[in-house]
Order: C-alpha cells, then structure tokens, then sequence
C-alpha cells in the first residue's frame, strides 16, 4: 500500500503525488471558458494544500469537507509553493483501514483508549450516587455519540485539535486529584469536584461546529458552553424526577457556572479548585505545543492563545512523550 508524502516534504523534485487526505474546504467555480472546476483545501497531519479539480461542479464532484478521500495529482508550484492539479479522486470506505482520521490530524500526545478507560475510572469512582449517575449519563452519551473522543477542546487558543478536548478533561482530572492528594480533604467535596472536572467542557459538544474547520455555533455563541452544561444538568434533574433546587443540584451547577469566569464567582472551594487546574492545564499545553515547534535558541513570533506574546526555547525541541513515561515525584 502506498503511504501518503507529507506535504512539508513536498521538493521541487516532486511531479506527482498519490495518497490520501482530508477534504478541508471546497469552494465552486466557473472559469472564463465557462469550464467548471472546484478549489479544495487538503490536509493531513503536517498541514494543508491548495488544490485544483478542473472540469467538476456540484453534480459531478460529491465529497464534501470532513471527507477523507485518495487522490491522485500532479504537483505544480507557484512561487516555489506546491500546489496539486488533481487527474482523480475516490472516497475512502469507512472499512479500509486508511479511513482513520488519526492519519491524518494532529492528536495528543496520549493513547486515545488510555484516556477512555481513564475518564471512566474516574466515572466509575465517584461515591455520591446522584453525581454518579449523572456523570455516568453524560460521558456514556458523549463517548457513544463520539462527541467527546473527537472534539477539540476550543476553536483555537488551547487543545484545538482532534480529541482534543478528551485529552483537556484527562488532564483536568489529573491535576484535581493532584491537589486532593495536597489540601485538607475533609474541607473538599472530591466526587463534586470529580463531577465537576469530568463534565464541566461538555458544553463545547454544542457550541463548537466540529473538528474539521471549527467555528463556534449558534447556540455556542448566544448561551456559552457553560450555560449549556447547566441546561443539561437542569434537564437530567428533571428527567430522573430529582429536585433541581436541592442541595445537590445547586452546588454542581454552581460549580460549572462559576469555574468559568462566566460572571458567578466561586464561593465554595470545588470550583476555585477546578479554574486553577484548568487553567494551568491550558496554558502549559500552549507553551507545550508551541515549543515543540521552535527552534532551540530561538523567541517566536507572536502568539495569539498566548496574548500575543513571544515565547523562548532555550532548549532542545520537547519529545512527544507519553505523560506516564516522565517521572513524577512520589
């Protein structure tokens, strides 16, 4: 079987290019000679290419976005920029083992079964019978509909990549129990804040448009992804005839509304607890992610996630490391 070539080693030497891809974008045209062709964004894991299929329209080319599909083309450049003028292009069968969108996008650094069978251990572990059930239902239905496995955990300041927001949660709850292990258990709720830590993104689900081309959706941009959280905490009380004004019921949603600088200040530990690790689980994985990229010796360009601030390697590039490979003080 041939193996797709990266795009970043395409050489001035390369003049045709067989492999498959991701379908990014696709936009239709017609040219002068009133020839129709469709303009594409390809991409696999080193990034993307502009692509051209001249001769197809809507009726004659089907793929849409999100599309992996093999594709056969020759390779041109435009100022020493390759770009691919497409002969043929099949879709992958969702039964070939090349259909794996892991081929194709960057992912975490972590075993995408390890952080399923991660996330319910700790579903698993939670004692308070309500906070169990609830968080049993949501990750079930979120594992199952592989919302949660594929998503990425923000349009593009932190995670944004596919199983992105997988990788976030896992990280979250590791760093929450961290800090069980440090601070006076008996004035923590460890299954509130287990609770809290496991589903307090959930929201991104609904507000963010998927992991090909994310944008934020409408619901995300009117209600926010922790006001959708608390709609669904709200709907489970309902649903399994629980009171919502219960004890139980305000303190979770408390600690989802008020984790997320969402305009209600934490006033129990739980939530102050989980915006710390949350945020330090998102900043680090900026730094993480854009050091792996820049030179040693070297301060970059602008960041964005970062507040538009430059960052410095002053050492060598960091190796992609399984998180339980380093070694962690007992």
């Amino acid at each position: 079987m041939e193996q797709p070539l990266l795009f970043k080693q395409f050489t001035q030497n390369e003049t045709y290019y067989t492999g498959c891809v991701i379908i990014k974008a696709r936009t239709f045209g017609v040219a002068k000679n009133n020839n129709p062709y469709v303009q594409l964004t390809l991409m696999d894991k080193s990034g993307t290419i502009h692509a051209m299929f001249w001769e197809r329209s809507k009726e004659t080319f089907p793929y849409q976005p999100g599309e992996i599909v093999e594709v056969k083309a020759r390779v041109k450049y435009r100022d020493n920029i390759p770009e691919l003028h497409l002969d043929n292009v099949e879709a992958v069968p969702t039964t070939d083992p090349r259909h794996n969108f892991e081929n194709y996008l960057p992912v975490p650094p972590m075993d995408y079964n390890q952080m399923v069978e991660e996330i319910k251990y700790y579903v698993a572990n939670i004692q308070h019978p309500v906070y169990h059930q609830l968080a049993q239902t949501f990750i079930q239905k979120s594992i199952n509909g592989n919302d949660l496995t594929n998503m990425p955990a923000s349009k593009q300041s932190h995670h944004a990549y596919y199983r992105g927001l997988l990788y976030h949660t896992v990280r979250t709850l590791r760093h929450a129990v961290y800090l069980l292990n440090i601070y006076d258990p008996t004035l923590v709720d460890s299954d509130l804040l287990i609770t809290g830590a496991l589903i307090h993104d959930l929201g991104k689900i609904a507000s963010l448009s998927g992991f090909i081309e994310t944008e934020y959706t409408l619901t995300g941009q009117l209600i926010g992804n922790t006001n959708i959280v608390d709609g669904w905490i709200v709907d489970f009380a309902k649903a399994n005839n629980y009171d919502v004004n219960d004890d139980t019921f305000s303190l979770l949603r408390h600690m989802i509304l008020s984790q997320n600088n969402s305009g209600v200040r934490p006033v129990i530990i739980e939530p102050e607890m989980l915006s710390q690790v949350k945020i330090i689980d998102e900043r680090i994985t900026q730094f993480e992610d854009e050091l792996r990229d820049i030179p040693s010796n070297s301060l970059s360009e602008n960041i964005f996630p970062l507040n538009y601030r430059p960052i410095y390697n002053h050492k060598q590039p960091i190796p992609q490391v399984q998180p339980n490979e380093r070694k962690i003080p007992a």
